[in-house]
């Protein structure tokens, strides 16, 4: 199974693996590791996975693979990296279900086909991912001339025959990816390419390919910043940091650091409400203060948090708590009862997302997804309206507003 983080400069660094066990170091977006990935699924082989930070990398990956590059494969103290060298290797300790071509001239053939790849093809498309508007045109042709060599070599279901092989597995990681570039107008056509669109079907289909998959939504993560994005039909700027209301949202604050910030300004505030309730102010007027002074600190941009953990959770609840204790005077004084944050904040969620669900709404853009319509039986005489919730892969996506918006309105429904 794969870390649940991935490991950065400053973590120590793993123990080797046990005797015979197969560990993989990769990165769960890089497209070379999941050559490599795909390798391991298509062949069945049990192995541990620990991921690694490719920004941030730890001083000991750097010794393991002086490269600095994933995939890399540690076995019984010995080394392998580079994503072909990688799978060649597997092939070579776990030879059944050979996945590599036996026959001499089928796997040069294989070999052209990739080298053709990498000249014609995969260097304009990291171009055409940064290009500036002005640029497309000219990148795009060339993109699509060099695609043109790929769909004539296909000559069969599969670039390696009736079924996938190396080739297939070392191309297919590129061609997920092509979505990226829908937001610069470029698609794969069908009138176009016909081999490569249904070549894509047939690999969609496979285990190995679909136990590997990211769907087209999460490498929007990886879009650049020059990139157009738009809600409802205007478009957006991207920008790394922006300062409202007096809280700074960087691209690179954290969760922990945005509750912590929240809860020390909102702390600070607590000050006002303890010279008011010395001076004698009554518990109507000091509740007031609270939820105009103090409260909307601690509930800016909150539906962003509603996927929190109970830590952070319960540091916010714990500034409400103190606030409450001090307009009682310690409990000598009846308080209202107030709300929870949490559940103010599961509750604003809720709403942002069935009103998102409208066409009208400018973040609706952001709101599709699947309705599942089940009808009730027994007592329950009316329809149940759900929405299928995407598959989530790591624990960041399945922990954000809309993942968490929709198992509420799942569960109210």
């Amino acid at each position: 199974m794969p870390s649940e983080r991935a490991m950065k400069t400053g973590s120590a660094c793993p123990p080797p693996p046990g005797p015979g066990k197969l560990r993989l170091y990769s990165m769960r977006f890089c497209p070379y590791a999941q050559r490599t990935r795909l390798f391991l699924a298509a062949k069945g082989i049990e192995h541990e996975t620990i991921n690694v930070n490719l920004k941030e990398k730890p001083e000991w990956f750097l010794e393991k693979a002086p490269i600095a590059k994933v995939p890399v494969l540690e076995k019984d103290g010995k080394i392998v990296y580079e994503s072909l060298v990688c799978n060649e290797y597997l092939d070579g300790i776990y030879p059944d279900k050979c996945i590599t071509p036996r026959d001499p001239l089928e796997k040069a053939r294989q070999s052209m086909v990739l080298a053709l790849w990498d000249a014609k093809v995969v260097g304009f498309y990291y171009k055409l991912i940064t290009a500036k508007e002005d640029e497309r045109p000219a990148l795009t042709k060339q993109f699509v001339d060099g695609l043109q060599y790929i769909e004539n070599a296909l000559t069969q279901p599969f670039f390696s025959g009736d079924k996938a092989g190396a080739l297939d597995y070392n191309l297919w990681p590129f061609f997920e990816r092509l979505c990226m570039l829908k937001p610069i107008g470029f698609e794969l056509s069908v009138d176009k390419f016909p081999k490569l669109t249904a070549w894509m079907e047939r690999m969609l289909e496979l285990p190995e390919v679909k136990a590997c998959y990211f769907p087209p939504e999460l490498y929007i993560c990886f879009q650049p910043t020059e990139a157009n994005t738009t809600l409802g039909g205007v478009c957006v700027p991207w920008v790394d940091s922006a300062k409202g209301l007096g809280f700074i949202l960087d691209k690179n604050l954290t969760l922990q650091e945005q509750v912590t910030s929240t809860v020390t300004k909102a702390s600070r505030r607590l000050h006002y409400l303890r010279l008011l309730s010395k001076q004698g102010t009554s518990v109507s007027d000091l509740v007031l203060v609270y939820l105009s002074l103090l409260r909307p600190v601690l509930e800016y941009g909150h539906v962003l948090l509603v996927g929190c953990n109970e830590e952070l959770s319960a540091s916010m609840e714990r500034v409400q708590k103190r606030a409450l204790s001090i307009i009682s005077c310690g409990g000598r004084r009846a308080v209202p009862n107030l709300p929870t944050l949490k559940e103010r904040r599961e509750s604003a969620a809720l709403k942002l997302f069935k009103a998102m669900l409208s066409p009208e709404h400018p973040l609706h853009d952001l709101a599709i997804v699947p309705l599942q319509r089940s009808t009730a039986t027994g007592r329950q005489l009316r329809n149940r309206n759900t929405y299928t919730l995407p598959s989530a892969r790591t624990q960041r996506l399945n922990k954000s507003f809309l993942y968490c918006a929709i198992r509420l309105s799942n569960e109210n429904a």
